[in-house]
């Protein structure tokens, strides 16, 4: 059961992030993601997933600590993000796609994870996942949320 769960949220995150167009290739395996994080993402993922949830880029670029200058020039000339900045974009599509399974709704999802929340001491739940922990406390927050654990 959990193997098909982590299936359909690396399906949800590839899909997020654009898919084929984007990553080049269909693979959606925790290895695949690894290899493709380590090699760094295209800058059209990042529009991709703009696209797709609604969050502005600029919100995107500023989430994954990257300038809007620089942005453009990766996106002109072709370069890859850094490994930190596909990580963070990997976090937040993953996280987008583990809140809409929770909440039934990308836009209800979208909508919790960019609102201060006193579980993360006031924090949004995007602002927390430029680290492992705050990754995690997301997702708690998530499964607690889903089976109705009050927090």
């Amino acid at each position: 059961m959990a193997e098909a769960a982590t299936t359909d949220l690396y399906h949800e995150t590839y899909r997020l992030l654009g898919g084929m167009k984007t990553l080049k290739t269909r693979r959606r395996t925790a290895d695949a993601w690894v290899s493709l994080i380590r090699g760094g993402f295209q800058p059209s993922t990042l529009t991709a997933i703009a696209e797709n949830t609604g969050v502005p880029v600029k919100y995107l670029l500023e989430l994954i600590s990257l300038p809007e200058r620089t942005w453009a020039r990766k996106t002109k000339n072709d370069e890859v993000l850094s490994l930190p900045q596909s990580d963070r974009l990997y976090r937040i599509a993953r996280a987008v796609a583990r809140a809409t399974e929770v909440f039934e709704s990308r836009g209800t999802a979208v909508d919790w994870l960019g609102t201060p929340n006193r579980a993360l001491s006031g924090e949004t739940p995007f602002a927390i996942l430029d680290t492992e922990v705050g990754e995690e406390q997301v997702h708690t927050l998530l499964g607690r949320i889903e089976y109705g654990v009050y927090t």
